[in-house]
């Protein structure tokens, strides 16, 4: 009975340790991957990219999304990486958007999207984010392939400008090429 009490402590640590591992959130998983990236070691951030994505962290799938686009650390998978941008766009993030809106509009990871692209700018314009209200002017004025509407055109800038967006103000203003 007694080598079962000695032994009853290392089968714990072997029970317990793996969990403590697991109960890392996604926000310090996220962290560390953006330490290896710091580092330069994009494949270790890569992974665990992965893995705050996989554990609900919208930052992460951004970023992941935008390694897989890029081929960053591993294999390119342009694919996967838009739908990541996407999903993250659908659940509020800004930047997802944007950058899923970049992947449609340059056909990244599918068939280029221009409609896609131009809905999702707005929406995200919509939304209050700045820079996509410029980029959304942009498609507006004809420079991303679809027809010219200078109507939305400058509303658009004008949102951009009143959520303090410089450029957009410039360009509502005159005083500057939003080419």
């Amino acid at each position: 009975m007694k080598l079962h009490l000695k032994i009853l402590p290392v089968i714990l640590t072997f029970l317990i340790l793996p969990n403590i591992a697991q109960a890392q959130t996604a926000d310090e998983i996220f962290k560390q991957a953006i330490k290896a990236a710091n580092n330069d070691d994009m494949v270790q951030s890569r992974t665990l990219l992965n893995q705050a994505c996989a554990a609900d962290s919208n930052d992460a799938c951004v970023l992941f999304g935008k390694f897989q686009i890029g081929g960053i650390g591993g294999q390119q998978d342009a694919k996967a990486g838009r739908e990541l941008l996407l999903r993250s766009c659908f659940r509020g993030d800004f930047l997802g958007c944007q950058f899923f809106a970049v992947a449609a509009g340059q056909g990244d990871g599918g068939a280029q999207d221009l409609e896609a692209a131009r809905h999702v700018l707005a929406y995200n314009c919509d939304k209050g984010y700045a820079t996509s209200c410029f980029y959304s002017a942009k498609d507006y004025a004809g420079q991303m392939g679809l027809p010219e509407n200078k109507h939305r055109m400058n509303e658009a800038f004008k949102q951009g400008c009143d959520l303090g967006h410089e450029l957009s103000c410039k360009a509502l203003e005159g005083e500057e090429s939003y080419e």
